[in-house]
């Protein structure tokens, strides 16, 4: 089952993926300052319902994620040497890329041990 996502570059090149990044993060943002808004002016401030506004974050997250996990660490630090990120957005998508890195670590260490754990109560 795929996911919905918008995180779409047009083609495989660096700047294409960081445009289509960069749009990510603007979603981000605005996402975060909607919720900022809710909380500050009450839910009927909302431009939306409760069920909208969850869908918008599920695929504004899920966007976010695939982002992440379809740039690697060289094309971010590429990204940033050439200037298509700035100071802020790479070290936030550097700071990302690396929680990703070590949740899929941990990941592949507990399937490791469980793997192996079964092997030994054999």
């Amino acid at each position: 089952m795929s996911t919905a996502t918008f995180f779409n570059p047009t083609n495989s090149s660096l700047e294409a993926k960081i445009k289509a990044a960069k749009g990510i993060l603007q979603s981000v943002q605005m996402l975060e300052a909607s919720q900022q808004h809710i909380q500050a002016n009450g839910p009927d401030s909302a431009l939306g319902t409760e069920e909208e506004l969850s869908t918008a974050n599920t695929l504004t997250c899920n966007s976010f994620n695939d982002m992440v996990n379809a740039l690697s660490l060289l094309e971010l630090q590429q990204a940033h040497t050439e200037k298509l990120l700035s100071l802020d957005e790479y070290n936030l998508l550097m700071t990302e890329k690396q929680k990703a890195n070590l949740q899929e670590a941990h990941r592949a260490q507990l399937s490791y041990e469980s793997t192996h754990s079964k092997d030994r109560n054999r």
